[in-house]
């Protein structure tokens, strides 16, 4: 039996669902999300508004592992191992939200969902959406 996958951030071109660290290693503070039955594993899509594209070395766009699904906030934990910057930008010090930023689950904002125990399956699309103030 092969060993569980473990989810991370995959590249833009991957075919497969392998993990994906640009260190080639998991951080020492890396959680696994959840694992379907079998192994079988699904991806995230999380679009990243082209303002915070460079805190997340250019990327429009992360693909996670999520097996059969993980709550918003474990995607944000899952992001923020590798591009802890980005993951400022997004969460307070408490680990909410900023008031300023919105995160949509295939459209819906999740603030009107469960918020950050909103939970994502294989498949859906999570947009960040950052406010943009200004005279």
């Amino acid at each position: 039996m092969p060993a569980p996958m473990r989810a991370g951030i995959l590249p833009k071109s991957s075919a497969t669902c392998r993990t994906y660290f640009a260190s080639g290693l998991p951080p020492s503070n890396f959680k696994p999300l959840n694992m379907g039955e079998g192994g079988v594993v699904g991806e995230v899509t999380v679009l990243v508004p082209r303002l915070l594209q460079p805190l997340v070395d250019g990327r429009e766009e992360l693909r996670l592992d999520v097996g059969v699904g993980a709550s918003v906030e474990e995607l944000l934990d899952a992001i923020g191992s590798e591009f802890p910057v980005f993951e400022r930008r997004l969460r307070d010090e408490t680990g909410n939200l900023r008031r300023y930023v919105n995160i949509y689950l295939d459209g819906e904002d999740v603030r009107r969902l469960a918020g950050l125990q909103t939970n994502a399956a294989a498949g859906q699309e999570l947009m960040v959406v950052q406010s943009v103030a200004g005279g």
